[in-house]
């Protein structure tokens, strides 16, 4: 019952006209983001965000599809993508002169855990 009422007040915030219209909702369905997100976690998307500097990002995958990723600029222009688990998904490095096959969807800017009792 709980969650139930915790998922009708996420939902809620859609309508609300305090809250951004560039601001999406998407449930995490991988666990490539643990232990910072977990698979069921509600991410709130900032879509009127483009790069502006390490981060967790919705990007646009090949497939078009939407994927959750951490950027990291390093020192010479390159960008490594990296899911915080690690071990089951390493990190990939996109050269400097490739970076705008990047389709930024926005920026994660908040999180709402759900567990399950």
């Amino acid at each position: 019952m709980n969650n139930q009422l915790a998922l009708n007040g996420v939902h809620g915030l859609q309508g609300n006209p305090l809250v951004n219209s560039n601001i999406e909702s998407l449930t995490l369905d991988s666990d490539v983001m643990q232990p910072t997100f977990n698979k069921g976690d509600v991410l709130f998307i900032d879509t009127s965000a483009q790069y502006d500097g390490d981060g967790v990002y919705a990007l646009v995958s090949h497939d078009k599809s939407l994927i959750i990723r951490r950027l990291q600029g390093r020192i010479n222009g390159d960008l490594l993508i990296i899911g915080d688990n690690c071990e089951l998904y390493p990190p990939e490095r996109i050269a400097k002169n490739s970076l705008t096959n990047i389709m930024i969807h926005g920026k994660v800017i908040g999180v709402l855990s759900v567990k399950q009792v």
